[in-house]
């Protein structure tokens, strides 16, 4: 929309709404705004009231395309019509005394410690200018902790073990102070660090229920995987890895008879079957997990093929990925800081701080434009951030991304630290290897920038012998007094967890509709689903006919048609195949269905043919491609009909149109009967 004057659409919403409020502005991107400006201007003229609610220094979805700027340079901005009244909130009601304290000091140093590594305008001091906050609460309440490793072990195993046992050791002091679980929140940077917390917790501490919707993947439940694996081992026998893998949990070799009729089913229900099979109701816990697995496999049958292959590949692509929903857990919560975003907790626990301020830039594409406008003719350039962008015409547009990330990572620190209202607690490490970190540059990491501020507080102290600096402020807070209860909550006496187990039994009926039946009922009218005719043997004989490209096809396909629910029992099948055989005693039909012909089995054909005018895809049987002829046939169940000639008539004329250099003759095999009629045009 750009600078155009308010478009119709806009027109409308401005006599409609006289009062607009946009929230969390700060991570608003150029292109939304550019379209919220046109609204704003339109509401302004019209004497309405225009309200932006924003926090530069939480702007933490730049990933997103979220700009900071906007909102920053909005004071400033002379195109609006008004000079934006600014207001400042600067009391917190949130945190206790201790926590706001800590943020109000932190924050401003390490601001200023990020402009030491280049100077920029504005600068990152001027966007945490107004950091400082005050506390209506008790001075004493709160504490804030914090433990880095100076010299981060070696063994990534090691260092995550020591976060765990540190952080149980804790959540269980917590517990015995009255802090219920569900008041207390791990934040993580990504989903692989509380993946890998979950893991470490249910080693050292099983006892502690740690609750995440993104951190309680579907790859994570045994179960699930030895049903993969099974389907792995089904879809290709050869596979040794899936085999071990499931003779690694002692699950029973299947015999010769169950893997047919494991072929035989639909997915859903072969799902069902293993879970069966293999006996794993005897692994407990994991019911949530396999309940949604199943969800995901019927969700993926509906919309995609159920070839074995396909949903193999959907796993490994997505679904490995899709998240358990934990709903109402009473446990402590494991989620990510960009998620945490609008909530508070009583205890926030911080785990890794040690990501880079650089994160990735050395692997990422950058859209950038040069200073050289020769450079520019194409608009801007994906362009890898390597650190010798510094010597291109690239060099202004890497300067300003390297600023972007140093706001990013305190900005992601901010986000972290504000959440918490009692008890905020720290562990992370720093990127200085063996040595002590002297000055912040691009290269450091979150640990550095917390370690730059504490490691000349009185608060502090290092063990060199084990490389650790600890910090702590306040003492740790346990229940409030006041417990606070979820609006709408409906409070419960006596509330008792009960373990559902899932156990999986073989169907009682022989019928069951797999999803190829259900596409082919699909294909039958209203009147006939109502009366149960679909199983007619004319319907049946048309579709067992659109399968086969010879007569010696015929076993096999309503082999297959049984096994999918198609047909019901023996004696149906038993007819079908009584009379076709019947009808191929006809030598011209004997012809259309033997070896050395080319086959096209009820193909769209696109195209008008004054035989049918108005009509403009046309479906004919069967295409039968022998040397230099082509010969349609339809298949015809019913009486004989002028329309069934024009019918053919049609087809022959559009493969006329098509191959004017070749035969084409046209019949109607009336199945029944037996009769074959020849169309000419």
């Amino acid at each position: 929309i750009g600078r155009d004057d308010a478009p119709f659409v806009f027109e409308k919403a401005g006599t409609t709404f006289h009062h607009v409020m946009i929230d969390e502005f700060q991570d608003t991107s150029q292109m939304q705004w550019k379209n919220f400006r046109v609204l704003l201007i339109e509401n302004l003229a019209t004497q309405g009231h225009d309200m932006v609610v924003g926090d530069v220094k939480q702007s933490i979805y730049r990933w997103r395309n979220g700009d900071w700027r906007i909102l920053q340079q909005m004071e400033h901005d002379r195109d609006l019509p008004v000079r934006p009244e600014v207001l400042s909130l600067k009391t917190n009601f949130r945190s206790e005394q201790q926590i706001v304290t800590f943020n109000n000091s932190f924050f401003t140093e390490a601001a200023k410690a990020l402009d030491g590594i280049a100077i920029h305008n504005p600068s990152i001091a001027e966007l945490y200018a107004d950091v400082r906050q005050l506390c209506t609460k008790d001075e004493k309440a709160g504490c804030v902790q914090a433990r880095l490793f100076l010299n981060r072990p070696g063994n990534e195993e090691t260092y995550w073990r020591q976060m765990a046992m540190e952080m149980a050791e804790r959540i269980d002091k917590l517990n015995g102070m009255g802090v219920a679980p569900s008041e207390i929140a791990i934040l993580v940077r990504e989903k692989n660090d509380g993946a890998e917390l979950i893991r470490q917790f249910h080693t050292i501490a099983p006892h502690i229920t740690l609750v995440s919707n993104e951190s309680y993947l579907l790859e994570a439940c045994t179960c699930v995987q030895l049903i993969v694996a099974a389907i792995r081992l089904l879809d290709d026998p050869s596979d040794c890895i899936a085999a071990a893998y499931l003779r690694k949990y002692s699950c029973p070799e299947l015999t010769e008879a169950e893997v047919a009729r494991l072929r035989q089913e639909p997915l859903y229900m072969m799902c069902e079957s293993l879970h069966r099979l293999l006996h794993l109701e005897r692994i407990e816990g994991e019911a949530a997990y396999v309940m949604a697995f199943l969800d995901e496999v019927q969700n993926f049958a509906r919309t995609t093929s159920t070839d074995l292959h396909a949903f193999l590949t959907a796993w490994d692509e997505t679904l490995h990925k899709v998240s358990v929903p934990c709903g109402n857990i009473d446990g402590v919560q494991v989620i990510t800081i960009h998620k945490s975003k609008g909530l508070q907790f009583h205890t926030v626990l911080l785990p890794a701080t040690h990501w880079k301020i650089k994160k990735r830039m050395s692997n990422e594409k950058i859209w950038m434009y040069a200073s050289d406008p020769a450079f520019n003719v194409l608009g801007p350039l994906p362009i890898t951030g390597a650190k010798d962008l510094t010597e291109t015409s690239y060099a202004e547009a890497y300067t300003e991304e390297l600023f972007q990330k140093r706001v990013d990572a305190l900005n992601i620190l901010y986000v972290a630290f504000t959440r918490a209202e009692c008890n905020l607690l720290i562990w992370g490490a720093t990127q200085g290897g063996n040595k002590e970190p002297a000055r912040l540059d691009d290269e450091s990491g979150a640990g550095d920038i917390l370690y730059s501020y504490l490691k000349d507080l009185p608060e502090s102290t290092t063990d060199n012998e084990n490389g650790t600096l600890t910090y702590r402020q306040g003492k740790l807070t346990g229940a409030k007094q006041k417990k606070r209860q979820d609006a709408g909550r409906m409070s419960m006496q006596g509330q008792e967890t009960i373990s559902l187990p899932l156990r999986s039994y073989p169907p009682t009926l022989d019928f069951r509709q797999s999803n190829k039946s259900q596409k082919f009922v699909r294909t039958l009218s209203t009147e006939e689903k109502d009366t149960q005719t679909y199983t007619d043997i004319g319907k049946l004989m048309h579709y067992v006919l659109s399968q086969i490209e010879t007569e010696s096809d015929i076993p096999q396909v309503l082999r297959q048609c049984e096994a999918q629910g198609i047909i019901q029992d023996k004696r149906m099948q038993h007819k079908v195949m009584e009379r076709l055989k019947h009808g191929f005693i006809n030598k011209r039909v004997n012809g259309w269905f033997s070896n050395g012909n080319t086959i096209i089995n009820e193909r769209n054909i696109i195209g008008t043919s004054q035989y049918r005018p108005g009509q403009t895809t046309h479906r004919p049987d069967r295409i039968v491609m022998h040397d230099n002829t082509l010969t349609v046939v339809d298949y015809k169940f019913a009486r004989p009909d002028e329309e069934h000639v024009l019918q053919v008539r049609a087809y022959m004329d559009l493969l006329r149109q098509m191959h004017p250099e070749k035969q084409v003759e046209g019949f109607l095999w009336y199945v029944y009967s037996g009769h074959v009629e020849p169309v000419h045009l």
